[in-house]
């Protein structure tokens, strides 16, 4: 899991936070499972047309020879 936040507080003031995490699981020695979920919230001062709050939601089969 991790967080991180990004900030701009000059001319063109943005904030911009991360979250993020991510799940795995061995199946078995050749097969994994994981999952992840991201969020991504970004605002703007200036411009709050172009504020948005993004979601992504995966999930992942990895095969290994």
């Amino acid at each position: 899991a991790a967080y991180s936040t990004f900030e701009n507080a000059g001319s063109f003031p943005f904030q911009m936070d991360r979250a993020f995490a991510r799940v795995a699981v061995d199946i078995t020695k050749s097969l994994s499972a994981a999952a992840e979920y991201e969020n991504w919230d970004y605002s703007e001062a200036n411009f709050p047309i172009a504020d948005y709050d993004a979601d992504r939601l995966g999930l992942f089969l990895r095969w290994r020879r």
